[in-house]
């Protein structure tokens, strides 16, 4: 047994924390590679992004619910097309963490009214009702979570951190006061109270999904120490 198969039943072996909900462990399959972080975020992510966006029909800016990303995705049009796709990524880790700093970025250059930041050419939305809606990128850390490979591996933390600080940078092309606009609305949709801590209203409830917390919150706490750091 070798390569992914054998790294795979390694990662099922290492103990987590609270980890379960009725008995069920997280969800081992999610798949990464060993690109840099940061080399996918500014040459791979948006063509992937542009392939799950695709596959979630004819809808512009193409609309991703979370549920997507999500372990045993509901089987609904709205969903799986999206699900299928992102299962087909080869860098799946990144892909969420880069797609979660961009939301975090358009949704912040949005709320302040500078049109620098456009975003990328999706949109992350909610299920059921709230598919019409745009939710907090914080939903994505949730989803990540849910996967043993995310939680149990040693670079996600900086990974993540490496991407955010990327990000930043672009953002810091534009003229002064407005990436400083930007960077203070993204610390602000970052603040504890604003930042969500299940995905029980985006996904159904017999899926019985419970996040690895211990891990999503220290990938809060970083997120939120580098947007510190950048306004210091």
């Amino acid at each position: 047994m070798r390569g992914r198969e054998y790294e795979r039943l390694q990662l099922m072996r290492i103990p987590l924390g609270r980890q379960t909900t009725g008995g069920c462990l997280l969800t081992a399959g999610l798949r990464t590679t060993d690109v840099d972080p940061v080399r996918y975020f500014r040459t791979g992510f948006a063509a992937d992004l542009g392939l799950v966006g695709e596959a979630g029909g004819d809808l512009r800016p193409a609309r991703l619910s979370v549920a997507s990303f999500c372990p045993d995705c509901p089987r609904v049009e709205w969903y799986i097309g999206p699900a299928q796709a992102f299962s087909r990524l080869e860098e799946q880790r990144w892909f969420l963490c880069s797609f979660f700093v961009s939301q975090l970025a358009a949704q912040a250059s949005h709320s302040v009214g500078v049109q620098y930041y456009f975003g990328p050419p999706s949109v992350l939305v909610g299920f059921l009702s709230s598919y019409w809606n745009l939710v907090h990128p914080g939903f994505l850390l949730l989803a990540l979570g849910l996967y043993r490979e995310a939680v149990a591996a040693p670079n996600t933390t900086m990974g993540l951190e490496r991407i955010l600080q990327a990000q930043i940078e672009e953002i810091r092309t534009a003229e002064f006061l407005e990436c400083r606009a930007i960077e203070s609305a993204m610390a602000a949709g970052m603040e504890q109270a604003q930042l969500p801590d299940t995905l029980g209203p985006l996904v159904p409830g017999d899926f019985s999904f419970l996040h690895e917390l211990g891990a999503v919150h220290e990938w809060q706490a970083r997120v939120r120490g580098v947007l510190r750091g950048a306004a210091a």
